[in-house]
């Protein structure tokens, strides 16, 4: 497929500078071939573009003229990942039912959904307008699927949990699986019936191997447009707010509200119970012990204001040169206490 590098800038909204080639993919400066369209966000990034074999570029506002033809946009990855769906606008799914796939009692399939091998969907079980189940899916009772949901290969999600509209959930993922909850008997530790539900609202995105418990009683909530990566715990009542984003290994302990537009970096864990406000950045591998105010930026263990934590750090890696001093300092007063000191002070290097 060949697009008129014209018609691309209409469709992005971007604003053409030089020829109208016209444009058969877009790749990333390193690998792009004549032809193809790629993105640069400074200056420094666009003297490698004009090395490149791209036959065109997309660029922000404020880079200056290009000897290729150039596309300027205010916001450059976004029209970068725009003009990628253009050339890569996904697999298609044929509307209907596999003949290997197992339906249960009373099941609805909207129009247009697509439902694919070895599938397995059990009683009461919805699925919206134009969703896909792709093969060995499994869907327990009265599970809810919205309009255009992608849910992929293997992914199991067990009774009652609802799926909002255009959510996607990659292979192997479990939603609504049993939440980590026991009682002491003596010494014996008693199961508490988890027999609450997950409730994944519209346009969320869930990686590969992601779990998500059921509450315990109501709802684990996962809000509109969030995106989770791969390999994410998510336990029971826990409620994530809009557009927050949780980065691969962490994990949120049960019962802790996360706010909107949340950014969890890759290996953080945060603990059970706590508010982590809106608007915050959890940087990696931090350990949440306590609520965070909106809008902080922290980090560590245990966590602490991200500067702050950066000071420290710093500090930390003077104690070596610290702790020789100390000997050297010793060394000098156990002179002077023998009465055979030099008078020669330590170096402060």
């Amino acid at each position: 497929m060949k697009i008129r590098l014209s018609k691309i800038a209409s469709l992005l909204g971007a604003e053409l500078l030089g020829d109208d080639p016209e444009i058969s993919g877009v790749a990333g400066i390193d690998e792009a071939r004549e032809g193809e369209l790629t993105w640069v966000k400074d200056d420094r990034m666009l003297s490698m573009a004009e090395n490149s074999a791209a036959s065109a570029l997309i660029v922000p506002l404020s880079v200056g003229l290009s000897k290729k033809p150039v596309l300027r946009v205010s916001h450059p990855r976004l029209a970068y990942a725009k003009a990628l769906k253009l050339f890569h606008p996904g697999k298609s799914f044929s509307p209907g039912i596999h003949p290997t796939a197992v339906m249960g009692r009373a099941v609805v399939i909207g129009e247009g959904a697509h439902v694919g091998p070895y599938a397995v969907l059990g009683d009461e079980v919805v699925v919206g307008r134009g969703a896909v189940i792709q093969a060995g899916v499994y869907l327990g009772d009265r599970v809810v699927v919205g309009e255009d949901a992608m849910i992929y290969p293997g992914v199991v999600i067990l009774d009652r949990i609802t799926i909002g509209a255009r959510t996607v959930i990659h292979g192997n993922s479990v939603i609504g699986a049993d939440g980590f909850g026991y009682v002491k008997e003596g010494h014996r530790h008693v199961k508490i019936p988890q027999v609450g539900s997950v409730v994944i609202g519209e346009d969320v995105e869930i990686g590969a191997c992601v779990t998500i418990d059921r509450a315990t009683t109501g709802n684990t909530l996962i809000g509109r447009g969030s995106k989770i990566d791969n390999l994410v715990q998510i336990a029971h009542n826990v409620q994530v707010g809009e557009d927050t984003i949780i980065i691969s290994q962490s994990g949120v302990a049960g019962s802790t509200r996360i706010g909107d537009r949340v950014l969890i970096a890759a290996q953080a864990g945060v603990g059970q119970h706590l508010k982590v406000g809106s608007d915050t950045i959890v940087a990696s591998r931090s350990g949440v012990d306590k609520d965070i105010a909106p809008g902080s930026m922290v980090s560590g263990y245990p966590i602490q204001n991200h500067r702050q934590e950066l000071r420290f750090q710093a500090a930390l890696r003077q104690v070596p040169k610290l702790l020789e001093r100390v000997k050297r300092l010793e060394a000098v007063l156990d002179e002077i206490k023998e009465g055979t000191s030099t008078g020669d002070a330590p170096s402060r290097d």
